[in-house]
């Protein structure tokens, strides 16, 4: 299995034990009360917990999808107006009626 595969699975897996920790009947084992975490009830805790451990997890695929596609986009920020379609002055080249650089 390669690594991108694993890192899929792994998120996939992540995000079904997710779904399955806050609907019925999973959700019960986290619905109480005590004890208090960072000074919210766990029933408040644990599901703020999973939105950011899933943030984690897809910031992790996102990196990993960006490796395996070996960073073929260049950034945006070293590119010339020439490169964007953009003519010397900043209009857009090739302006129909209604688009920007349209003079008439």
């Amino acid at each position: 299995m390669t690594a991108l595969r694993a890192v899929r699975v792994g998120v996939a897996a992540f995000f079904l034990l997710y779904l399955l920790s806050v609907v019925w009947p999973g959700g019960l084992l986290f619905a109480h009360a005590e004890p208090l975490v960072l000074g919210l009830p766990f029933s408040f805790f644990w599901p703020s917990l999973l939105v950011v451990l899933g943030f984690g997890a897809l910031v992790l695929l996102y990196w990993a999808e960006e490796r395996a596609a070996g960073g073929a986009e260049e950034p945006a920020a070293g590119r010339t107006g020439a490169e964007e379609g953009l003519d010397p002055n900043g209009s857009v080249r090739g302006g129909g009626p209604g688009r920007p650089g349209d003079v008439r």
